[in-house]
């Protein structure tokens, strides 16, 4: 670098340049660029062809400018190009990318596994007769929510939060289920779902769903979940990883159903449909042996489903 006594005659030489054409393809002629500006620029690798403008006088680069750049313009420098637009971290979005940093602290361990649900299905066209009185049709997710509703009544380590301090263990089930919607992604919950058949709580789901698009959802509506559920289901995704809501400490993954040709108990070749699941938890509450039992007891529901007619 230059000795700082050196700095006015570098001024004099070299802080009117001539700018080359720019990432964007289009010539911005002659940029006046101060000589500490363009030491620091070579201390933070920032390309000076990135910054459009400076913002001292008469439109001079300063070091102030360049370390603009290096904070905010990585998307520029890095690709050669500008941006055609860009969606700022604010509102919905920005709530989505809070929620999913917070989730970066957590000690996250997801497992996989898969189930025969032939019989779920066959129970959801069963159910179709028996809730069209209330002109509800079922549907896969309606069958994965009531399956993990009834695993959380039984295992009270996955319906919790943690704080710093301490884990805290819930009596009421309030479930979030992971909404898409044109501005990100919402998590609705269904309060006291505990207390609710299959039926209710696909109701419940419908009643919400409506009022996401009628943009009606109340603050109670979005808040207090202790487990949620996200359902990739009507997408060619099989396994994933979803990330959990904190200060929940797990999260089910429901991936889509196959037709796959199936050794039955028989000894027999069928073809039965397979679905898959991904539960995602906090191992710093919860440990793998519970955590395996409580995503078994989700496919175990949903393998047997009888319980879910008549209600």
């Amino acid at each position: 670098t230059f000795p700082e006594q050196q700095a006015p005659r570098e001024r004099a030489s070299t802080a009117t340049s001539t700018r080359r054409r720019g990432s964007a393809g289009r010539s911005r002629g002659k940029l006046v660029i101060t000589p500490r500006a363009r030491r620091l620029a070579r201390e933070l690798d920032v390309d000076l062809d990135t910054i459009e403008a400076g913002t001292g006088p008469s439109g001079r680069v300063t070091e102030d400018d360049v370390r603009a750049a290096a904070e905010g313009g990585a998307a520029t420098s890095e690709t050669g190009m500008e941006p055609s637009r860009t969606i700022p971290l604010t509102g919905i979005r920005g709530t989505i990318a809070k929620r999913m940093s917070d989730s970066a602290s957590a000690a996250l361990v997801t497992l996989n596994t898969t189930a025969d649900v032939t019989e779920a299905v066959a129970i959801q066209r069963r159910l179709t007769r028996e809730w069209r009185r209330s002109r509800v049709r079922p549907q896969y997710q309606d069958l994965a929510i009531a399956a993990t509703v009834k695993a959380l009544k039984d295992h009270p380590l996955a319906n919790a939060h943690i704080t710093d301090k301490e884990v805290q263990l819930f009596d009421t089930i309030n479930l979030g289920f992971a909404l898409a919607i044109p501005d990100g992604l919402i998590v609705p919950v269904i309060r006291d779902a505990g207390s609710k058949s299959p039926l209710d709580l696909a109701m419940v789901v419908r009643d919400l769903v409506r009022k996401s698009k009628a943009n009606e959802l109340r603050v109670a509506e979005l808040s207090g979940s202790t487990f949620s559920l996200t359902n990739l289901s009507a997408y060619d995704i099989e396994s994933f990883n979803p990330l959990i809501n904190p200060p929940e400490v797990g999260i089910l993954g429901v991936g889509r159903v196959l037709q796959q040709p199936t050794v039955t108990k028989s000894g027999d070749i069928e073809p039965r449909s397979i679905g898959y699941f991904s539960l995602t938890f906090d191992h710093r509450a919860w440990d793998g042996a519970p955590a395996a039992e409580f995503l078994q007891a989700v496919v175990k529901n949903l393998a047997e489903p009888e319980w879910m007619a008549g209600e």
